[in-house]
């Protein structure tokens, strides 16, 4: 991994890439606490709940995102996790 890193670098360091642009800070302010906040609350709201929440938080990383079509996404792994424990016991 140390090689491929190595190999990263110089190959980054040797060509001139894009200038540097703005730091989405929306971006890194929602996307790095929902997993944190997913391990905080899974015990205390249960599954479906916290994967709800985390799903919710996460997707208005992008300022592209409205507020229905994130539910929308969000409703079908909701749906699933809601459903699997019935599909399971089917066999």
């Amino acid at each position: 991994m140390f090689l491929i890193g190595a190999i990263i670098l110089t190959q980054g360091l040797r060509h001139a890439g894009e200038p540097n642009r703005e730091i989405a800070w929306r971006g890194i302010l929602l996307i790095i606490p929902a997993p944190i906040l997913f391990g905080l609350t899974v015990r205390g709201l249960g599954f479906v709940p916290a994967l709800f929440l985390t799903s919710l938080i996460a997707s208005q990383a992008s300022a592209r995102m409205k507020w229905r079509l994130a539910l929308l996404l969000i409703a079908g792994p909701v749906l699933v996790a809601l459903l699997l424990p019935f599909i399971n016991k089917s066999r």
